[in-house]
């Protein structure tokens, strides 16, 4: 194997160059891409150029630059795989054709399961106790390549997405470096998916985080684990004011003769019980847009609304 590209953003991103960079490899990385995130509240590409400089590796910003001429540059640096870690940009297929392994995509899933945008805050919403990460070979069909390696994580019914990504982070990492030694002896052998087992997960925006309290107290919770830090958070409106929620757990049921989701039942040490569709759930941590706590004091509050 001659040398390494990576295309990479965020945690995952990092800390696959560092791991790469720890297992020997700084040497043969001669080309980093990354960006800047603005949806997120920490972008790691100052952390990737950092690590960068420190080992003397080429890193670039991605822009029009680089895309026009990303084809010749990879011939011209002879690199024989490339990695696209965190990755959201379109980078064209054709570079297969000019890198003896191809260029490898991590995907935060179970392929063929949540192909598509954000699968990892999907799986959560969707209660699942296992994800992973599937390292695939770059295709013209978003996320239908075929498989490299893949990786289970286990998913407890206490993790929130930080804790999740910190174990994507890591697994990641150990999956470049396995795949560079499988380079190295040349025994990657691709995986086909099975097509037909393939869900697919849709791009969520803020406003899709507003909690609607006819869901059930699990389905709820979930969605608050699944976009918490470091995504905007779920949100509901308490005295017209924007309340996003930090964590939350679940109560046991009770019997309303008349149930009306939304309501807050009790307010117990500054933690509100809400009745959901089903069951209740008690807000533990919650804060105001602007990092303030929120103080509840009215009981008289529907926030249904």
């Amino acid at each position: 194997m001659r040398h390494i590209a990576m295309f990479i953003a965020s945690q995952k991103g990092w800390y696959s160059l560092k791991r790469a960079i720890e297992g020997g490899y700084a040497q043969k990385i001669k080309l980093v891409a990354t960006f800047k995130e603005i949806d997120v509240e920490k972008s790691y590409d100052q952390e990737i150029m950092a690590l960068c400089r420190e080992y003397e590796i080429p890193c670039y910003l991605w822009g029009e630059q680089i895309k026009e001429s990303l084809l010749q540059t990879l011939i011209d640096l002879e690199i024989d795989i490339a990695f696209a870690v965190s990755w959201r940009y379109v980078i064209n297929t054709d570079v297969n054709q000019v890198i003896k392994y191809g260029l490898v995509v991590f995907h935060d899933s179970l392929l063929p399961k949540y192909r598509g945008f954000a699968p990892t805050p999907t799986a959560i919403m969707c209660g699942e106790d296992k994800v992973g990460v599937t390292a695939i070979l770059a295709a013209d069909k978003v996320d239908e390549g075929d498989i490299i390696l893949q990786k289970e994580i286990p998913v407890g019914e206490n993790d929130y997405i930080s804790d999740v990504i910190a174990k994507e982070a890591r697994i990641c990492g150990d999956m470049v470096v396995e795949i560079l030694q499988k380079a190295a002896d040349d025994s990657i052998t691709p995986i086909k998916q099975d097509h037909s087992a393939a869900t697919y997960s849709i791009w969520r925006n803020v406003e899709d985080c507003k909690i609607d309290w006819n869901k059930t107290s699990v389905e709820i919770r979930n969605m608050i684990r699944a976009v918490s830090s470091p995504y905007p958070g779920a949100y509901f409106f308490y005295q017209k004011r924007k309340v996003i929620v930090k964590s939350a757990e679940i109560m046991g049921e009770m019997n309303f003769a008349v149930r009306q989701p939304g309501k807050i039942w009790q307010i117990v040490n500054n933690c509100p019980m809400v009745i959901c569709g089903e069951g209740m759930l008690k807000i533990i941590d919650a804060e105001y847009e602007d990092g303030s706590k929120v103080m509840f004091n009215r009981l008289r509050e529907n926030l249904n609304k």
